[in-house]
């Protein structure tokens, strides 16, 4: 429908079994569900692409 998709926040404590899942999470709504971008309180833990 042309609508751009932006979900937020995605925040993990680095070093912590919920920065693994935060990274998880911000990798699927990227590579899955293809949004157009996010935003996340810890953008040092942003998959970057391959």
């Amino acid at each position: 429908a042309g609508l751009t998709v932006v979900p937020w926040t995605f925040r993990a404590r680095p070093g912590t079994p919920e920065a693994d899942t935060a990274v998880a999470d911000m990798r699927r709504f990227v590579e899955t569900y293809r949004v157009d971008g996010l935003f996340t309180d810890n953008p040092d833990l942003f998959p970057r692409q391959r």
